[in-house]
């Protein structure tokens, strides 16, 4: 495995265990579980992987560019994008993963999948379910508009509206805590 470590951009061959970019052929981890910690942006398109995990304390941001996996993808860490980005292969989101979503834009799907372990808005942007969405740890409206489209949502952790809108639509389910400030109604 070739693995990313430190704070840098994904063509940073220097950040890269093998010293060089992974391509197609490589499995790719950022950080290492229980080691070192490994914070990366992408900064060019396209990022070409084998396989990627995403380690526990580690980060990726997306950036605004698109991300090819030919196998796998588990976030284990944390996993940003403004929402438009392609990604080859739906992320398999573990309970303690966190997805943040900042982008300016309307977005018409969310890109890394329908399930999640915690789940962030925190942009100008608007972002819509194409499918039922499941969230099995916290949900964090801190802005920008997150639009149900008519599809079922299912909430397992803390559910937090700070700012921004929340259209509704679809069942509803908490198994959760439920807070609201500034106004929000569900």
């Amino acid at each position: 495995d070739v693995v990313f470590t430190g704070t840098g951009t994904w063509a940073t061959a220097e950040r890269w265990s093998s010293g060089f970019v992974p391509d197609l052929y490589d499995k790719a981890a950022i950080g290492y579980d229980g080691g070192a910690v490994g914070i990366c942006t992408l900064s060019a398109s396209p990022a070409e992987v084998a396989s990627l995990v995403i380690n526990p304390l580690s980060s990726l941001d997306l950036a605004g560019y698109s991300l090819t996996v030919t196998t796998t993808i588990s976030n284990n860490g944390t996993l940003s994008l403004q929402g438009g980005e392609a990604i080859s292969v739906v992320p398999a989101n573990t309970p303690s993963s966190t997805v943040i979503y900042y982008g300016s834009d309307t977005y018409a799907k969310l890109h890394a999948g329908s399930v999640y372990g915690n789940l962030t808005f925190n942009g100008s942007g608007s972002w819509a379910l194409d499918e039922t969405v499941t969230v099995n740890g916290g949900f964090w409206l801190v802005a920008g508009t997150f639009d149900t489209n008519g599809e079922d949502q299912y909430f397992a952790g803390e559910f937090t509206l700070d700012s921004g809108g929340y259209v509704k639509g679809g069942t509803l389910t908490f198994n959760t805590y439920y807070s609201a400030s500034n106004n929000m109604k569900v």
